[in-house]
């Protein structure tokens, strides 16, 4: 019986399919994202030191990129990248904006500015490789953070997914009239 329904299934889902593209591409402000990548230095030596890195020490730095993200999330070390950057977002804000975390158990980790103006992403991503280093050293005795990769100008969005939101469209187009059809049977 829904076979004779087809034509009508189809089509309402791409009506729906249609509508929620048109949605995502009109209404929906679309999100950069910047990423700087910062190595944990918890010895003497540096990175560019002849001496070979134990597999303990990497342990050892992976295991403090929790903290030095927690340091990072501070409202003071927030505030702080607040009035260097020059932009008009208070701490709360700020800090939803900013994702830290470890690549892969190493001793590195990326933080993340989402922004919906590419430059500010930038800006905010490489105002924090220049403040964390120091906020580091001063809070953890004997360690250091090391910019491995400053944040560059993001050149494509990262959301919204205007095949996403035509899919979902489509699915929700066809379930609904779907249900009519089946209702009505």
């Amino acid at each position: 019986a829904l076979w004779q329904h087809i034509i009508a299934i189809l089509l309402t889902g791409i009506i729906f399919g249609a509508l929620l593209f048109g949605y995502a591409r009109f209404f929906v402000t679309p999100k950069y994202e910047a990423n700087a990548l910062f190595y944990v230095n918890n010895s003497t030596f540096s990175l560019s030191s002849a001496v070979a890195i134990s597999t303990g020490e990497l342990s050892a730095a992976a295991d403090l990129v929790d903290t030095y993200v927690a340091i990072l999330q501070s409202r003071a070390n927030m505030e702080l990248v607040i009035s260097r950057s020059g932009v008009n977002y208070n701490y709360e804000q700020l800090r939803k904006m900013i994702d830290a975390k470890a690549e892969n158990s190493t001793g590195l980790f990326r933080v993340t500015v989402t922004s919906a103006n590419p430059e500010e992403a930038r800006t905010l991503a490489n105002t924090i490789a220049s403040i964390l280093p120091e906020k580091i050293s001063d809070i953890v005795a004997n360690s250091s953070v090391e910019v491995v990769d400053y944040a560059v100008t993001p050149h494509s969005r990262v959301s919204p997914s205007y095949i996403k939101y035509a899919a979902i469209g489509l699915l929700l187009g066809m379930a609904v009239i779907f249900v009519i059809t089946w209702n009505l049977q």
